[in-house]
This record gives C-alpha cells, sequence and structure tokens, in this order.
C-alpha cells in the first residue's frame, strides 16, 4: 500500500520499480476538471527530476461510491490516487491517460485496497 506520510506540507511516498530503483513520488496538487465526467485530478512529482504524473479519479465513481458510503476526506482520495500510482509504477506500466485514470471497477478495488471503511 502506498503509506502517504506527511512532513510539514508535503505529502510523498516511496516506489520500487521493476528494476529495483525506488523513487520517492510527491503529491503536489489537487483539482477538479470541469469536462466529462468532472474528474478529480491528482498531481505528483517523481524521483529526483520530478516528472509531473496526474491520476485522474472518474468523478462519476467518486460520486457513485459517495451516494451509496459516505464523503470521502482529501487524504483518503489522495491515497486512492497514490495506490493507483504505485501500481503503474511498481508494474512497470507506461505513463499514459489510459493507465493514470481511475474508472468505477478500479475505485472500488483502489478504496479495499488503502482500507476505506464505508
Amino acid at each position: 500500500m502506498a503509506a502517504v506520510k506527511q512532513d510539514g506540507d508535503e505529502e510523498s511516498f516511496l516506489v520500487r520499480l521493476p528494476a529495483g530503483a525506488v523513487k520517492e513520488v510527491r503529491f503536489v496538487r489537487a483539482a477538479t476538471l470541469m469536462a466529462g465526467d468532472e474528474p478529480e485530478l491528482y498531481f505528483f512529482a517523481v524521483g529526483k527530476e520530478g516528472e509531473d504524473v496526474v491520476v485522474a479519479l472518474s468523478g462519476c465513481a467518486l460520486q457513485t461510491w459517495q451516494r451509496a458510503h459516505r464523503y470521502l476526506t482529501r487524504e483518503e482520495k489522495m491515497a486512492i490516487a497514490a495506490r493507483h500510482l504505485q501500481q503503474v509504477l511498481e508494474a512497470g506500466t507506461a505513463l499514459t491517460p489510459e493507465t493514470l485514470y481511475v474508472g468505477k471497477d478500479e475505485f472500488e478495488e483502489l478504496v479495499r485496497a488503502v482500507g476505506i471503511v464505508p
């Protein structure tokens, strides 16, 4: 699980890549895209180079889950996005809009993976 640690104003976690290297991933900010299903966007900087990576949580998936259960906190949504990014990086998958988008099915799995209780 991507254990997101807070250090002052910074939130970060470590990821082991398939080749064995370890990279730090730092949360940068969050925003909502006011188009399509209005996904929530989570911006991360990966490694020393600070490669910008954006994970999108489907607005529809988020709303459906929250209507059925409860509203998620900022930290919980960030943990979901961080866990997804961790899985993509650890698998060595290319960072594309498709692999960085969390739809309804993946959203449910990630909620369980990070231990969120409805």
